[in-house]
């Protein structure tokens, strides 16, 4: 009996059909989002680099642009409500009592420019601001003075610009004009730019609290008897020793500095100075 042997046939290898269908075009590298802090340069560089089309990445940039303004923007707004929420005080120390060229005098208080910069300063810095000034316009006759508030870490900021003539009041030489002008400016822009005002704010006595011209010299024999003096009414007095008590008692002004201010509009009967002496002496005493 013969044994018959299975003969295996070899399978037959097989190709795939290659498809048909056109393959797809590449897709522009804009999957990777933008980095944290990358620069609108190295944007650019990476879009470029994965194929982006010039007009698509002029749009990309610029929306780009527009949004780290936005950003900066809200950073500034975030610090600045920080800083209103500081309560910085303003306080008018400087006291100007003189008489114009044209016979006029001039009597009004003030905070110099120094003692605003040393009130607002450190706010300022701990809410991540800064201050500077730059002169905008500078002619013969005309001086103009901004003041920019700059966000430190975004670089956003906000400015404030007053002008005014040079000051040639009194002996000033035109250097000297010019000085006393932009004090002025950089004081009242940097109250402006920082939203602030000193308490009783005035115009510093050139548009403000002036009290009628020089009398004439009277002749003697004609002269009537003087006006009965008259005190600030007592309205008033109650209105404004709200804010005197705060200055007396912190140990910001004393009596005398209240009875002077007061006279600058009305002053005070003796009754009423002796209240104002009174609080004075309820105020701590420093050893």
């Amino acid at each position: 009996m013969t044994a018959s042997k299975a003969v295996r046939t070899p399978a037959r290898k097989t190709t795939p059909k290659k498809s048909t269908a056109p393959a797809a075009a590449p897709t522009p590298a804009l999957a990777a989002p933008l980095a944290a802090k990358e620069s609108v340069a190295a944007l650019s560089l990476r879009l470029i680099a994965g194929g982006v089309p010039a007009a698509m990445l002029q749009t990309i940039i610029e929306a780009t642009k527009a949004e780290e303004a936005a950003a900066a923007a809200r950073a500034y707004g975030a610090a600045f409500v920080r800083f209103q929420a500081k309560g910085v005080k303003l306080i008018k120390s400087i006291h100007v009592e003189r008489e114009t060229d044209d016979g006029e005098a001039v009597d009004y208080w003030y905070a110099p420019l120094p003692e605003v910069i040393d009130a607002v300063q450190p706010a300022l810095h701990e809410c991540g601001l800064a201050h500077s000034f730059r002169v905008v316009e500078q002619t013969t006759d005309w001086l103009t003075v901004a003041c920019r508030l700059t966000h430190t870490e975004s670089g956003h900021f906000e400015e404030v610009a007053l002008g005014g003539p040079p000051d040639h009041t009194g002996d000033k030489s035109g250097a000297q004009a010019v000085a006393s002008t932009n004090t002025l400016l950089q004081r009242l822009t940097l109250k402006a730019a920082c939203g602030l005002a000193e308490k009783h704010d005035d115009t510093d006595g050139r548009l403000g609290n002036r009290t009628s011209a020089k009398p004439k010299a009277k002749d003697t024999k004609t002269a009537k008897a003087a006006p009965a003096v008259e005190f600030m009414d007592a309205g008033d007095f109650a209105r404004s020793m709200t804010s005197w008590r705060k200055l007396l008692l912190s140990g910001q002004r004393c009596a005398d500095d209240i009875v002077a201010m007061a006279k600058t509009r009305k002053p005070l009967s003796p009754e009423q100075e002796k209240e104002v002496r009174s609080v004075e002496a309820m105020s701590p005493v420093e050893a």
